[in-house]
C-alpha cells in the first residue's frame, strides 16, 4: 500500500511531526504516523548547513490477506463455501513493524536463571494471532536458541496487549511475528 504523509524533519534528520495526507487503508494512518515519528533521515542541507525541512513523503508498506491456515484448501473448501453460501474467513497479516505500533502493554520476559547461568542467549521468533480484543493467541515458535528462552518468551507475549486492528471499521483478528531478545550483559 502507498501512503502519503507531510513530515517535518529537524536538523539532525529526526522526524518531528507527521501528518497522514492519504492512505490506501485509513485504519493504518495512526500506526503509520507512529512509525514515521521513529524514523531518522539524512539531514537536509542548504549550502552545506543542516536545516529543518518539511516535505510530503510517500512510502510503501504491505499488509496481506491470506486464507486462514486452519481452513481446508482446494476443492473441498470451495465446495463447502458454495454449499453453505459463506466465504472462508480471511486472516489479516501485518508486518512486525506495524504490529509493534499497535502494542499497548508488553511486560518484560523473565530471563530464565538456568539460561543465564549457562550463558544461553539469543532471539526467539514467535508467530501469533491477535484477536479482536487485542489479546495474543495461537502463539507458535518459529526459531529459538533454547527451550527455556522459548517458554519465557511465550509466557511474556501471552500477556502482551494490543490495540484492536480494524478493517473496514470493524475489529478483526490479525497475524504477525514478534522477536524476543535475550542478551547477557
Amino acid at each position: 500500500m502507498d501512503s502519503l504523509a507531510d513530515v517535518s524533519v529537524d536538523r539532525q534528520g529526526r522526524v518531528r511531526e507527521a501528518y497522514p495526507l492519504n492512505s490506501d487503508n485509513a485504519g493504518l494512518q495512526d500506526a503509520a504516523r507512529d512509525q514515521l515519528l521513529k524514523w531518522k533521515l539524512k539531514p537536509m542541507a542548504s549550502k552545506g548547513v543542516p536545516v529543518q525541512a518539511e516535505a510530503p513523503l510517500t512510502f510503501r508498506f504491505e499488509t496481506t490477506l491470506a486464507v486462514n491456515a486452519a481452513q481446508p484448501t482446494g476443492q473441498a473448501n470451495s465446495a463447502s463455501a458454495t454449499a453453505s453460501g459463506a466465504v472462508p474467513p480471511l486472516a489479516v497479516r501485518v508486518s512486525p513493524g506495524v504490529l509493534q505500533s499497535f502494542l499497548v502493554d508488553n511486560p518484560t520476559p523473565v530471563y530464565p536463571p538456568e539460561a543465564r547461568r549457562n550463558h544461553i542467549q539469543g532471539k526467539v521468533v514467535l508467530a501469533l494471532t491477535i484477536d479482536k480484543a487485542g489479546t495474543a493467541k495461537d502463539i507458535r515458535v518459529l526459531t529459538s536458541p533454547d527451550q527455556t528462552l522459548t517458554d519465557s518468551a511465550i509466557a511474556a507475549v501471552s500477556r502482551w496487549r494490543y490495540r484492536p486492528y480494524q478493517l473496514n471499521g470493524s475489529p478483526v483478528d490479525f497475524q504477525s511475528t514478534v522477536e524476543v531478545n535475550f542478551k547477557l550483559p
